[in-house]
C-alpha cells in the first residue's frame, strides 16, 4: 500500500520547507555512514573505521549510537544512521563540513530541533474544523464510506494504523476508546522486551523523549497537540460523544482508524530533535503504521538524512 505512504510524504516535505532560523543541540550531530560499510555495534567510543575514529579523535567525540535498535535491510539507510555526542562547545557545522568530506559518510547534520506546527491559545480551536461545507462534504464521505462501499466489499473490515508522531497521544481520551493501536507481541508492566523489536514494555507506543513507554504527559508544553491530531483523524463516530473523527468509523458496526501513539520528545527536556524524529519514523513504519501524522516542522538547511529516511519508510 504505497499511495498512503505516498501521501504522507509529500506532506512531511512541505512541513520541513516551512521551517524557521536554524538551531540544534550543542554537542550533537547526525551521520549516515554509507552502506557497504559495517558497523559492528550499536554504539561506543570508536566506529572501527579508520577515517571515522580519526575524525572522532580530532574532534572529541565522546560517544555514538545507531538511531534503531539494530541493523534491519529492509531499511539500509536508517540503519546506518548514528548520532554523535561531542563536547557542547565544539562548532557543529565546520564538524559536519569536515564529517562530509570523508569518504565513508553519506551525510552528515546538526541533531536540529522540530517543535508542532503553529497552535494557537483558543481554547475550543482542535473543534473548528469545518466538515460540513459542500468542498469538504464528510457526511457524503462518510454515507459512501460506511453505508455504500462495504455492500460492495471495499472495506472488508480492515482498520489502517495512523501513526501520530508528535508530542503524545492522550491513550485515556473517551473519544479515542477502541481505536488506539496496542502491540500484541508485548506483555505490559513485566519489564522484558517480550517481542524482541528493541523497546521494552511499549505496548501502546514508545516515547523517544524519555526512551520509555510512556506516551503521554499531560505537564508537557503542548502536551494535546498530538491528541488533537488524532481527534481530527479518528474519534470515534456517531458514538454520541465528543467530536467526529474523519476516519473513525461508524459507532460499533464498521471500525475506523487505529491510532498508533509515537512521543518524539519531551519539550521540557529539549528532545525535540531530528534524531527522534527519524527513530519515530522507523518505529511507526516497523509496527505496521501505513499513514504517519507528521505536523511538525525542522529547523535545517540540509534535508538529506530526512529524505533517505523517508525514503526507506515509502519503501516498506
Amino acid at each position: 500500500m504505497k499511495q498512503p505512504m505516498l501521501t504522507l510524504c509529500a506532506l512531511f516535505v512541505l512541513c520541513c520547507l516551512a521551517a524557521g532560523d536554524q538551531t540544534f543541540r550543542k554537542g550533537e550531530m547526525l551521520i549516515q555512514i554509507k552502506n557497504g560499510q559495517e558497523i559492528k555495534t550499536q554504539g561506543g567510543t570508536i566506529f572501527g573505521i579508520p577515517g571515522l575514529d580519526a575524525l572522532g579523535e580530532k574532534w572529541g567525540l565522546i560517544a555514538w549510537r545507531r538511531l534503531i535498535p539494530r541493523y534491519d535491510e529492509k531499511y539500509p539507510s536508517i540503519s546506518q544512521m548514528c548520532l554523535i555526542a561531542l563536547p557542547e562547545d565544539a562548532d557543529i557545522e565546520a564538524v559536519c563540513r569536515d564529517y562530509r568530506e570523508n569518504i565513508d559518510v553519506e551525510a552528515a547534520s546538526p541533531n536540529n530541533y522540530i517543535q508542532p506546527t503553529g497552535v494557537p491559545n483558543d481554547v475550543h480551536w482542535n473543534l473548528q474544523w469545518n466538515l460540513f461545507t459542500n468542498r469538504t462534504n464528510m457526511p457524503g464521505a462518510w454515507e459512501l464510506a460506511y453505508h455504500t462501499l462495504p455492500s460492495h466489499g471495499y472495506l472488508n473490515g480492515n482498520s489502517v494504523i495512523l501513526a501520530i508522531l508528535d508530542v503524545g497521544v492522550d491513550t485515556g481520551h473517551v473519544d479515542l476508546r477502541g481505536s488506539l493501536w496496542l502491540n500484541e507481541g508485548e506483555i505490559p508492566d513485566d519489564g522484558e522486551d517480550n517481542d524482541g523489536n528493541g523497546y521494552i514494555d511499549d505496548v501502546k507506543g514508545w516515547n523517544f523523549g524519555d526512551g520509555n513507554n510512556l506516551v503521554f504527559n499531560s505537564d508537557d508544553d503542548q502536551a494535546y497537540h498530538g491528541t488533537g491530531c488524532a481527534g481530527i483523524a479518528a474519534a470515534k463516530t456517531n458514538n454520541n460523544t465528543g467530536i467526529a473523527g474523519v476516519s473513525g468509523g461508524w459507532d460499533q458496526s464498521i471500525p475506523g482508524t487505529t491510532i498508533m501513539p509515537v512521543r518524539m520528545w519531551n519539550m521540557r527536556n529539549n528532545t525535540n530533535a531530528l534524531g527522534n524524529a527519524i527513530s519515530s519514523l522507523y518505529y511507526a513504519s516497523v509496527n505496521g503504521a501505513k499513514v504517519l501524522s507528521c505536523s511538525w516542522e525542522v529547523n535545517a538547511i540540509d534535508y538529506v538524512l530526512l529524505q533517505n529516511a523517508i525514503n526507506d519508510v515509502y519503501n516498506n
